[in-house]
């Protein structure tokens, strides 16, 4: 059933997202044209064709966030709750569906973004930064095929991390009778605040245990930094289960939709 929700969502997201990712693509390629052919002399349609590309470009991340925490709080916590919590599915599925098609959808437009970019770029520049990613899996080996992999997940992570705890608030605001919203934005201001103090208190503990010297053991810097990026990954995995955890919860026990 998750598979059959998640093609629901990229469809109904794709409309209004394919569309803005094809105009940015066009305006970068009018802007490269404009900005590195010689004959070109038309300065006002050059800043014209500039301004528009910045503004789709910041325009496309805002939007991206905003449609995604919308579809949440109106499929899950409006009227259409009502219709959703019917369906003879899971409500982890509900919340997931939603969870990744975010994700997604936030990764793709930032490829977009760059690929956007790397169009305006120096064609000099391209062929360096290829190079430069060339080298690190020729000279890194297995580390830099890791490395990139790492990177790879704490940026899935990273972008889960933002969602997660916004569709608990949003779900735990709507416990309230009255002020639902405003009950949200209590709940992720309670939330930040909880998080900063385990967060400190995390740093805190391994300063005062210090964790290596306890060990005793030579580490070597690779291991080291392998690691720091599986902690990096486990306090993610962590930090966003338990964020669906709650929030699937509150949806299956608690959830007010009048």
């Amino acid at each position: 059933m998750l598979g059959k929700l998640l093609r629901y969502e990229f469809k109904s997201i794709g409309r209004l997202f394919l569309p803005l990712y094809l105009l940015s693509i066009l305006l970068a390629v009018a802007n490269r044209f404009t900005s590195y052919n010689p004959k070109w002399e038309y300065e006002l349609p050059e800043f014209i064709l500039m301004f528009a590309f910045m503004a789709i470009l910041m325009g496309l991340a805002l939007i991206t966030f905003i449609q995604c925490v919308l579809r949440f709080k109106r499929n899950l916590l409006g009227d259409e709750g009502y219709l959703m919590m019917t369906l003879p599915v899971e409500r982890m599925d509900l919340i997931l569906s939603k969870l990744i098609a975010a994700v997604a959808w936030t990764i793709i437009g930032g490829l977009v973004g760059l690929m956007s970019l790397f169009i305006l770029m120096p064609t000099n520049d391209i062929k360096i930064m290829g190079e430069l990613f060339i080298d690190i899996f020729r000279y890194g080996g297995f580390n830099g095929v890791m490395f990139l992999v790492y990177m790879i997940l704490i940026g899935i992570l990273g972008v889960a991390a933002v969602y997660t705890p916004i569709y608990t608030a949003l779900s735990l605001g709507h416990i309230s009778n009255k002020n639902k919203m405003l009950a949200s934005f209590g709940w992720y201001f309670v939330n930040s605040i909880a998080v900063n103090i385990l967060s400190s208190g995390l740093v805190l503990t391994i300063e005062k245990v210090q964790l290596w010297d306890m060990l005793r053991i030579d580490i070597s810097g690779t291991v080291v930094s392998h690691l720091i990026f599986l902690g990096i990954i486990t306090i993610l995995l962590i930090y966003n289960a338990a964020h669906l955890l709650i929030t699937n919860y509150v949806l299956k026990n608690k959830l007010n939709l009048e």
